[in-house]
């Protein structure tokens, strides 16, 4: 044992030593390539079996010199030492836990934007249906209404919808190049809705405005 521990002699004193900044400072690549120290002895003139039979105490020794290590194996095939660097691995763990942490806040924030988003939408298709229905079945030709609990940007969309040439409901359909469309909507900043019923208002006989 203690001649194996010689031939590693020349190979530990290389094992590099970071500071926490140092291991923070490195790439991702870097602390990667650096997670395992490895001794080769494939050319000591030991063969395998040998350096396995002693390569559990070989591996204590090592580790007890060097705390760094946290654990080490033998290799068969390849005839060297491997050591994991604990240093190493903390600083990749916490790089991780990071970055975790960060996938799962983003798909939160991305879970509650496509809910304000279907809120948005099912509040836009509600005023609309609210102003189908209204110019459908009121009598009137303008009027100014107000919808509580709906955010002015939601009624300028419902709005902006509907007065889009080739919009349909029902009998009425919005086309500014006909030259009248059969309905007007516009959003006010104070969140009202002018609403002028052009349909209603052309097809009501003229007499009733004579009183």
């Amino acid at each position: 044992m203690d001649a194996i521990l010689a031939l590693c002699a020349p190979a530990l004193a290389n094992v590099p030593t970071w500071t926490q900044a140092g291991l923070q400072a490195l790439s991702d690549q870097e602390l990667n390539d650096a997670r395992y120290f490895t001794i080769d002895l494939s050319g000591s003139g030991y063969d395998s079996y040998t350096l396995s039979k002693y390569s559990r105490d070989v591996i204590d020794a090592v580790i007890a010199q060097h705390p760094e290590f946290a654990y080490g194996s033998f290799q068969f095939r390849d005839m060297c030492f491997e050591f994991r660097r604990d240093d190493v691995a903390a600083e990749m763990n916490h790089r991780h836990a990071i970055k975790e942490e960060k996938a799962q806040q983003q798909k939160e924030e991305e879970a509650q934007k496509a809910e304000e988003e279907a809120r948005r939408e099912a509040h836009i298709q509600e005023i609309r249906a609210y102003l189908e229905n209204l110019l459908q079945t009121g009598e009137f030709e303008e009027q100014y209404i107000t919808l509580p609990g709906y955010e002015v940007s939601e009624i300028r969309a419902a709005c902006q919808e509907m007065t889009t040439d080739g919009y349909q409901f029902g009998e009425y359909r919005y086309d500014s190049s006909a030259g009248y469309p059969d309905y007007e909507l516009t959003a006010l900043a104070d969140g009202r809705i002018c609403v002028e019923n052009i349909k209603w208002a052309e097809n009501e006989p003229n007499d009733i405005y004579a009183t």
